[in-house]
Formats: C-alpha cells, sequence, structure tokens
C-alpha cells in the first residue's frame, strides 16, 4: 500500500506478502482495513491467566484516514493516556492524519508497540477483555505514526513495510499519469516534511531513506528485525513494565531531568524544563562526524548540592561503527577554559551506543559563558578506538533561561 500524500486520498490495500528481503519474518498480511482506524480502551485476559497484573492498553486497529487524528484526540479526551501504551496494526493511509497522530502520541509521552488485540468472548462478569499479539504488520504509513511514540516495540516477528509517499490520485499507474507542477512541488513539501517529522521523533534518517527508495509500481519492502532497530524503530525490549534498553534521548534517565513527554527530542535551543530539585535548563544537537549524522546528543545544566556550583550533563546516542565501542573522553571547552566530564555509562542499546557523562562547573565558568560574547561552546569525545567528535553547541536562548534556573540554585 502506499502512503497518500494528501490528506483527503486513501490509498487502496495492497499486497503484503512481499519479497524476502534479508529473511525478514514470514507473516501473512491481516485482513483488508476498509474502516477508518479504532480506538479502544482494552484488559488483558483472561482474569484466571493474569490476575491482578493484567496490563491494560489502547488498541488502534485499521486504515489511517484524515480524520482518524481528530477521532484519536476525541477519544483521548475519555480517558487520561498520559505514558500509557498503544498496540498499533495499520495498512497506513493519510500521510497528512499519520504525522498528526504520530506527534498526539509523543505529546502524551505513550508506549507504541506493533501488535495484534484479539478480543475475548464476555466473562460471566460480562467484562469483554483481550489477548495481545506481536505478530502483526505495520505497513505504509504505519511505522511513521509509530515513531510518534516515546518508547517503541517491534518484536523480531512482526512486520514493518515501506514504500513510497505519491500523490494518491495517480497511484493506481503512476507512470501512465501525468505531472503539473502543483504536482511536484506538493510533494517536495511533503517529504520535507516527513524527513523533519522523522528527525524529530527520534528516528534515524536511514528509515526516510529506505521509503523513498521504493517506487509505487514495487511491492512494499520489509525491514530486517536489524534495520528495525538501527532506525529506532524500537527501542525497548518490552511494551509492558519497565524495559533495560528503555534509555533513549526522547526519554532521558530518571534523576536527572523530570519527563516531558518526549518533546526534548524537539528542543532546538536552550529551553528551562521541571520543577524544584529536578529543574534544569536542556539544549538538543545533531552529532556529525565529517558531516555525516551519526546520532544527537542532549546537553543539560542544573543546580547541584555544592554551594555556586552547577551541574553540567551530557549524554548521547550514535551509530556504532565498531563493535566493542564506548566513549572514553568528554570535555567541555570554552576559548582556553576546558571542564572534563566524567564518565558514568557507555553501552550499546538496542543497537546503538548510549554513552552519558557529567561534571560539576563553578558560577564563574557559567558567568564566562554567558560573557564572552561567543556564539557557542565545544563538547569533544574519544571513543575506544579513536574516533572523535567535536561539536558546537550554540547559546540561542541560554541568556534568558540561565539566570532564571541559577535564581534558585544554593548559595
Amino acid at each position: 500500500m502506499l502512503l497518500a500524500l494528501y490528506a483527503g486520498a486513501v490509498v487502496a490495500e495492497g499486497d503484503l506478502s512481499g519479497q524476502d528481503r534479508g529473511n525478514p519474518p514470514k507473516l501473512d498480511p491481516p485482513p483488508k482495513q476498509k474502516q477508518g482506524m479504532r480506538f479502544e480502551w482494552v484488559r488483558e485476559g483472561p482474569a484466571e491467566k493474569c490476575g491482578s497484573n493484567c496490563n491494560e492498553w489502547v488498541s488502534a486497529r485499521g486504515a489511517i484516514l484524515p480524520d482518524t487524528a481528530r477521532d484519536f484526540e476525541a477519544f483521548a479526551r475519555t480517558r487520561d493516556l498520559a505514558g500509557k501504551v498503544m498496540v498499533l496494526e495499520s495498512n497506513g493511509g493519510a500521510m497528512t492524519a499519520g504525522l498528526a497522530l504520530g506527534r498526539a502520541l509523543r505529546r502524551l509521552n505513550m508506549t507504541v508497540a506493533v501488535g495484534q488485540t484479539a478480543m475475548l468472548p464476555a466473562e460471566q462478569s460480562g467484562e469483554q477483555r483481550a489477548t495481545y499479539s506481536p505478530k502483526a504488520v505495520c505497513a505504509s504509513m504505519c511505522p511513521f505514526v509509530l515513531l510518534g511514540g516515546t518508547r517503541r516495540y517491534v518484536a523480531p516477528e512482526a512486520r514493518i513495510l515501506v514504500h513510497q509517499i505519491w500523490p494518491g490520485a495517480a497511484r493506481a499507474d503512476s507512470t501512465a499519469a501525468v505531472y503539473s507542477a502543483q504536482n511536484v512541488a506538493g510533494l517536495l513539501r511533503a517529504t520535507s516534511e516527513m524527513a523533519r517529522y522523522t528527525v524529530d521523533m527520534g528516528g534515524e534518517i536511514e528509515l526516510f531513506d529506505l521509503t523513498m527508495r521504493i517506487p509505487p509500481w514495487e511491492d512494499l519492502r520489509p525491514l530486517t528485525h536489524a534495520e528495525v532497530l538501527r532506525t529506532r524503530l524500537s527501542t525497548i525490549d518490552t511494551p509492558f513494565g519497565r524495559s533495560d534498553t528503555n534509555a533513549s534521548l526522547s526519554s532521558p534517565p530518571p534523576g536527572v531531568l523530570p519527563p516531558t513527554g518526549g518533546q526534548l527530542a524537539s528542543i532546538a535551543r536552550w529551553t528551562l524544563v521541571g520543577t524544584g530539585a529536578e529543574r534544569g535548563v536542556v539544549r538538543r544537537h545533531p552529532l556529525t562526524l565529517q558531516g555525516d549524522e551519526i546520532g544527537s546528543l542532549l546537553v543539560t545544566i542544573a543546580c547541584a548540592e555544592k554551594p555556586m556550583t552547577l551541574s553540567l550533563r551530557y549524554w548521547e546516542t550514535r551509530r556504532l561503527a565498531n563493535a566493542g565501542d564506548v566513549i572514553t573522553g568528554a570535555v567541555v571547552r570554552l576559548g582556553r577554559e576546558r571542564v572534563p566530564l566524567t564518565i558514568e555509562s557507555s553501552r550499546v542499546v538496542a543497537g546503538r551506543l548510549e554513552s552519558i557523562a557529567s561534571a560539576t562547573a563553578s558560577l564563574t565558568f557559567v558567568a564566562k559563558l554567558l560573557a564572552s560574547g561567543q556564539a557557542s561552546f565545544t563538547v569533544a569525545t574519544l571513543t575506544k578506538f579513536k574516533e572523535q567528535t567535536a561539536i558546537r553547541v550554540g547559546m540561542t536562548g541560554l541568556g534568558q533561561v540561565l539566570p532564571q534556573l541559577t535564581a534558585g540554585c544554593p548559595r
């Protein structure tokens, strides 16, 4: 199935059997989804099986139609969905509505898992429960909706399929269609929007690239599970409960800064977040190596326990170039001033190298930072295999929010 370029266009269902690319798991496609996506709050069953530990989730199954995002917003007003789990199964649909739905999921800090929800017969109490299976298909626009989850789960037995976007009216025989300048302008605008969304949601641009390589006359391309992990479509190892791999830039480690509903993934200037002891300023930045974007980083500044000092914290996620590589050194530089960072952890998570480093900086250093007149400071890192990065982090907004932070720090 193709992604619908225009909000009013709904794509026809295609053959999801696909081709065996990189030995993806064999899985029959779900039934044709002629109806729009339906949202239901369900509870795991049977009751005697899960007892007092029954999981609950939002079942989202069906085609993404122009009204789907609005339907979800209406559903979200009926209960508190913040931080809850959505189980997603869809053959895709309209692009505009899909991106809007993904952004709504991110605002609610939801976990999104690809899976099937099967309703069980009503129990004696009259309650109808459901079962969850990770064996499901998420195709076309669906993977981009999945990206909206602050935490994302795709099991090896699930199937992710991707395809180019294309003007909906020309999808049946794309090479025979005549395209106007308006068509081309709309297509370029839509592709730009999808690329920006992919990065904003913490996905790898490789996902966008893989999607845009498959023309409308080919079968949808199934992603291997390695590609699913590498593009960050899957970031946790279980959809319910805590996960050992739930350490990502879209959900910072607890105790450093408070959860922000995934909004840290799109902070492009210094911003004041949190309250009380967990208050701090934060800035997100791309991580590049010789011009190639290999990941992203976050820098935070918060009050330290010792008077006249601040806690400086850095964490990054990057594409793993060499197996067994780790960050061995990191430093913040402002002119001749240097603040070495202590590496707290550097480990492989879901196929990525994720590292956290910190330091205590004096208010004098911070004052120099603000008074220097420079447009940026540098964060430099070195890995075990001698891979070096030096990223200039801009100061936009820092002069406004840092004094607000320091006014509440111990003196």
